[in-house]
């Protein structure tokens, strides 16, 4: 048999290759936070914007570039900004809830406290589907979910995929930075 997959859904995963700063982590840890469902989040909603975050803003944009040429390959000149940027923080037994993002083109996940052993993002198929047969063997073309292992400095960047992410309950503290990136011309 032949089996050709169509229409994938590109899910890209870039490491930022060094630990945080003392002052990076500084202002994570200082942000003034609310309770989430299921988690809690930071209050400021724009956190890459500020001059600490400066080289992890630098990173996520060049990541985010490459993925844009890398996957869509646009005849135009086409940049993409950062519309919003905050924090998730997810202690031990708390997650962050399966949601979408329907005003984003691109969004992306930066877990700055995580640990592989225990921490994953979670995609979730989205869309009616008429009939669900039991199966003994789960695949990318049946799964109704797919998760991926996440660490400290792993950057998920991905397109139109309805996901959850943060900690599973275990010791140590999920953070994570997450971003929108709606399409934008350059002129």
């Amino acid at each position: 048999m032949d089996l050709y997959s169509i229409f994938p859904t590109a899910i890209a995963k870039f490491e930022l290759g060094r630990e945080y700063t003392a002052q990076e982590t500084s202002f994570v840890d200082s942000q003034e936070t609310h309770k989430n469902q299921g988690n809690t989040t930071s209050n400021d909603r724009y956190v890459l914007r500020h001059d600490t975050m400066a080289n992890i803003k630098a990173f996520v944009e060049a990541s985010v570039g490459e993925y844009l040429r890398s996957i869509y390959a646009p005849k135009n000149e086409v940049g993409l900004r950062i519309t919003q940027s905050w924090l998730n923080y997810c202690k031990p037994g708390e997650w962050h809830h399966k949601h979408a993002h329907p005003n984003s083109f691109i969004s992306g996940v930066l877990y700055l406290k995580a640990a592989r052993e225990r921490d994953k993002i979670y995609f979730y198929r989205d869309g009616y589907k008429q009939i669900s047969l039991p199966t003994n063997n789960w695949n990318l073309h049946n799964s109704e979910s797919w998760w991926f292992e996440v660490g400290a400095g792993d950057l998920m960047i991905f397109s139109l995929a309805p996901d959850a992410h943060g900690g599973s309950g275990a010791a140590g503290a999920g953070i994570a930075i997450v971003q929108y990136f709606p399409g934008r011309l350059r002129r």
